[in-house]
């Protein structure tokens, strides 16, 4: 899916021509999707299960931020397709539950005092989403490094 989305854009790309690109016939895939959007809603979850997630435990926190961050900036070009030519989708709100996990997976100290700011959380990982949804729209991008770091200083101040 991605692939097509990058070279001819979500709307451009249908069920029909995801089965005829993988071979997959139409029964198999509405077994497993709805439509073209729930298969995409599917796509974004499972990538950032794999950067964040998957990583809780083997990465430090802030190497997960900076993965999750570079997945965006390298995949530009598709997020921005999917965030442009579809309304279905809030990948602001899929990118926070995904740092919400993370966050909830940190060490007993930094999970306390989050769950006491669980409010400022919430609305710090979701603005760190539309931070990343504006970077990707806009027509000067700043590096994504640099919303890592701001990023990571948000979170410092609100769990450590």
């Amino acid at each position: 899916m991605q692939k097509l989305v990058e070279k001819n854009g979500f709307d451009h790309v249908s069920v029909t021509i995801l089965m005829k690109e993988t071979g997959i016939h139409r029964p198999t895939f509405y077994e497993y999707f709805q439509d073209k959007y729930d298969l995409l809603a599917w796509h974004i979850d499972d990538t950032l299960t794999d950067i964040i997630e998957n990583n809780i435990g083997y990465l430090p926190w802030r190497e997960i931020i900076s993965l999750t961050f570079f997945e965006f900036d390298a995949h530009r070009r598709f997020y921005k397709n999917c965030v442009q030519e579809q309304h279905e989708i809030d990948l602001a709100a899929k990118i926070s539950i995904h740092l919400q996990i993370m966050i909830d997976q940190l060490p007993a100290k930094q999970a306390t005092t989050a769950k006491k700011n669980a409010a400022w959380l919430q609305l710090l990982t979701l603005g760190s989403g539309q931070a990343i949804i504006h970077n990707l729209l806009s027509e000067h991008p700043v590096d994504y490094e640099i919303l890592v770091q701001q990023t990571i200083q948000a979170l410092e101040i609100t769990i450590v």
